[in-house]
């Protein structure tokens, strides 16, 4: 036999820098994971809470109901709510809807409705023109859209060249 003492414990190095930083990174990365889980499920890749949006005009006439966050060619929904007071001088039935040209330039209408009755071209924006019944107090436009390019985009709307309704959508691939 050997004249060896016995070891009870195992010959390992002791290093608590290199520990430390390894309990840092498991940290960093668990906390990171958790984060993006929690945004997953609200919503900031997609439809969910934190997804949609709102907007309206200082007086009202125009509100707008929209997805922030959304993903290229994937359709998104866009809701506009007018006010009748908001038709056109002269004609109770017709409303006006600027929409700016670089916005939707980047998108590709799937759905609209209800469908316009004219629709023009004005340098920086198109103009929609919607018939609507005289007894109908308010309007409702709704658009099903799917962005072509990915990143920040701005859109804005307006009623009869009236105030802009401006928003932010963010793209992702």
């Amino acid at each position: 036999m050997s004249d060896r003492p016995i070891k009870t414990e195992l010959e390992l190095r002791d290093d608590p820098a290199f520990q430390r930083s390894v309990h840092w990174f498991e940290l960093v990365g668990r906390t990171t994971m958790t984060l993006l889980v929690l945004a997953t499920l609200l919503g900031i890749f997609g439809r969910g809470y934190l997804s949609y949006a709102g907007t309206s005009t200082d007086d009202g006439s125009l509100s707008c109901h929209f997805e922030r966050f959304g993903r290229m060619q994937s359709t998104m929904d866009i809701e506009l709510d007018i006010e009748r007071s908001s038709a056109s001088e002269g004609s109770d039935d017709i409303v006006e809807l600027w929409v700016d040209r670089e916005w939707l330039d980047d998108m590709k209408i799937d759905h609209l409705t209800p469908q316009p009755w004219r629709v023009h071209t004005a340098g920086d924006h198109y103009l929609y023109e919607f018939l609507f019944r005289p007894g109908d107090r308010d309007g409702h436009i709704q658009l099903s859209l799917q962005p072509e390019r990915y990143g920040r985009m701005r859109g804005k709307f307006s009623l009869n060249n009236g105030e802009r309704l401006s928003f932010t959508q963010w793209i992702f691939p």
